[in-house]
């Protein structure tokens, strides 16, 4: 084994072939890497996306439970004026008065109770009426 043999330093040597072999990888792993980098990105943008849609539309209904009875339909300014001594007026109204989550209780019990067993008074119009979507039951402008 002579150093000086060409035969001996081809031998250590890539050949052409094997130079693009190595380039064509290298470059095959880059692109798959752009391209699974630039996925990964559109996918959390969809995300981030929907996410900041969900999130205006709760702000959006958290200003409107701010500003008006969703029950009465009527705006905070005309509340307080009603209850003038009270410091919280539309705060108490909304809790006590109006509480949107008792009326949803009082659906869902109506919605869970049987038709036999149903009282044939204030119970059955309602019922009827939130059934057609009519929901004059519900206390107007009190």
């Amino acid at each position: 084994m002579d150093p000086n043999n060409p035969q001996y330093t081809n031998m250590w040597r890539d050949t052409p072939f094997e130079q693009y072999i190595g380039l064509r990888f290298f470059f095959d792993n880059l692109f798959n890497f752009f391209i699974l980098i630039l996925l990964i990105q559109m996918f959390l943008s969809i995300i981030k996306d929907y996410f900041s849609r969900q999130r205006e539309s709760e702000q959006k209904f958290t200003d409107l439970r701010q500003r008006i009875c969703l029950i009465c339909n009527l705006e905070r300014g005309e509340i307080e004026k009603v209850y003038s001594n009270n410091k919280n007026a539309f705060d108490i109204h909304i809790r006590h008065d109006h509480n949107l989550f008792d009326y949803i209780c009082y659906l869902n019990y109506l919605e869970t109770k049987y038709e036999k067993k149903r009282d044939k008074n204030i119970e059955t119009i309602v019922w009827k009426n939130h059934s057609s979507n009519n929901y004059q039951f519900l206390p107007k402008n009190t």
